[in-house]
């Protein structure tokens, strides 16, 4: 048979071996950590919902997790419109014959399709993790609300402008006017009342940049903290931070943006991406703020403790990432009560 979300079951498969093997290495398969950044804190997210990666692994790091999951209804639909655009029949065999280049050729097509139906209007791609099959039969916070990973230790945050990364560099954006604002809005489920209330509060930014703004937390920003905040509902231990270091890339206009965390949590600032992301050479504040991910990372997948305090029923502490760090007692963000009681499950 040909399972949904082969690609998370490959990844269980590297987990089940690191459970046989890593003590070969000198590695201990009961202190097991796994980490991503975008789709690969999607795949986290998906992991600790998964009933076969049960016990394969201790602690979760998610940077920046989408919420972008979908039902097998929506699945089938995305991939009804790649056999109309490809011309082959709505058959395994045939699309898997496919050559993979053809595949994503056919994505841009696909998504307009698929937003004129109304579906995936939240998705920057056309694939995510399937939810409704036996691999992944429930969505991620319905699992994590229940408590059945409440042993599973999670540092999750996300960058201040996650969304630049795609309106400066992927995307033409384009606002004309607060009707055209409203009508984008709303596909991604907020009313005008919510619109008003994001314009409230941050009143100093132009149409474009409030979408912008509206879409970073659309996309990453509110399920990273819903994520948290579920966990220690729960009675799971959940650490949050949020990236607030800027780029100083093509003048300033990326910001604190998606996939800026990269070089500072792996140390590689000299790499072709944070060259860019950089603009050159890293500062020595660059350097530093590095060194504290990574240590961050290093002292939560040893004990549990990224090193500040982790959300309780009453508040979400939020260490905040930048040239100098600040810690807040309870998360500073004006417009989480904007998102409070929208619905954040599959598509």
């Amino acid at each position: 048979g040909r399972p949904d979300n082969r690609g998370l079951l490959d990844q269980i498969a590297a987990l089940r071996w690191v459970h046989e093997n890593i003590a070969s290495f000198g590695g201990d398969p009961g202190n097991v950590t796994v980490a991503g950044e975008s789709a690969g804190a999607g795949s986290v997210a998906a992991l600790m919902a998964m009933p076969d990666a049960r016990g394969l692994f201790h602690r979760a790091i998610a940077h920046s997790p989408p919420g972008d999951m979908v039902l097998t209804d929506t699945a089938r639909l995305v991939s009804e419109r790649f056999a109309e655009v490809l011309g082959v029949p709505l058959e395994a065999e045939a699309l898997a014959a496919l050559p993979p280049e053809k595949i994503v050729a056919a994505t841009d097509e696909v998504l307009t399709r698929t937003d004129s139906q109304g579906r995936r209007s939240r998705s920057l791609t056309c694939f995510a993790p399937v939810i409704g099959g036996p691999e992944l039969p429930e969505a991620p916070l319905d699992v994590i609300a229940r408590g059945d990973v409440s042993g599973i230790d999670l540092l999750t945050g996300h960058n201040v402008h996650e969304y630049r990364l795609f309106s400066e560099l992927a995307q033409d954006v384009r606002v004309a006017d607060e009707e055209a604002l409203l009508r984008k809005c709303d596909r991604i489920g907020l009313g005008a009342g919510e619109v008003a209330a994001y314009r409230e509060a941050r009143p100093d930014l132009s149409l474009r940049d409030l979408y912008v703004s509206i879409m970073g937390d659309a996309l990453f920003g509110e399920f990273t903290l819903r994520l948290a905040e579920t966990h220690a509902a729960a009675g799971g231990r959940a650490h949050v931070f949020r990236l607030a270091l800027e780029s100083p890339a093509l003048g300033g206009r990326l910001g604190a943006c998606h996939a800026l965390d990269l070089p500072l949590a792996f140390g590689t600032l000299e790499s072709d991406l944070g060259a860019f992301l950089f603009d050159g050479a890293p500062t020595g504040a660059h350097r530093s703020l590095s060194r504290r991910i990574m240590g961050a990372w290093h002292d939560f997948a040893a004990g549990g403790d990224a090193g500040w305090s982790p959300v309780s029923a009453g508040a979400t502490p939020v260490k905040v990432w930048g040239e100098v760090d600040e810690l807040y007692a309870q998360d500073p963000s004006p417009v989480r009560h904007i998102w409070r009681g929208l619905p954040m499950g599959p598509k």
